[in-house]
C-alpha cells in the first residue's frame, strides 16, 4: 500500500474510469489497461492500484456490462486510428476532409476489405 498521498480524482465514465491525475493529465483505465506510459512500459501503474484499492472495478463491472465485441475507445485510441486513416488515405493519393476522417475511423478494422474501404472513401 502506498503511504504516500496523491491527488488523483477518478470518476466512472460510461465503460471506463477516468483519472485525472495531480500532475494535469487525464488517463482513461480498464480492468486491464491504463493509457499511461508507465503501464506501456511496465504493465502496472499507480493509477489502477488506486482505482482498484477504490473499489472502481467492481463499481464499473455494475455500471456497465462488457457488450459482446467490445473495442476499448479512448480518445488517446480513437486518435491513434484518425491518424492511421490519413496516412492510407494520402498513401493512396484520396482527397480527404475531417468529415471523411471521422467517417471511416469506426471502420478501420485488422481485417477490413481494402478495396471496399478505399470505394467507401472516394464516394465520399
Amino acid at each position: 500500500m502506498n503511504t504516500k498521498a496523491t491527488k488523483d480524482r477518478f470518476e466512472i465514465d460510461g465503460n471506463i474510469i477516468v483519472c485525472h491525475s495531480a500532475s494535469g493529465k487525464t488517463y482513461h483505465l480498464t480492468r486491464d489497461t491504463c493509457d499511461c506510459m508507465a503501464f506501456g512500459f511496465r504493465r502496472s501503474c499507480r493509477h489502477r492500484d488506486e482505482a482498484k484499492e477504490a473499489g472502481l472495478f467492481e463499481k464499473l463491472a455494475k455500471v456497465v456490462q462488457k457488450p459482446k465485441g467490445f473495442i476499448f475507445r479512448t480518445p488517446h485510441i480513437i486518435e491513434m486510428r484518425k491518424n492511421a486513416v490519413v496516412q492510407f488515405l494520402r498513401k493512396h493519393k484520396v482527397r480527404f476532409t475531417q468529415a471523411l476522417i471521422d467517417k471511416l475511423e469506426p471502420m478501420l478494422t485488422m481485417n477490413m476489405d481494402v478495396k471496399k474501404f478505399l470505394a467507401t472513401a472516394k464516394r465520399a
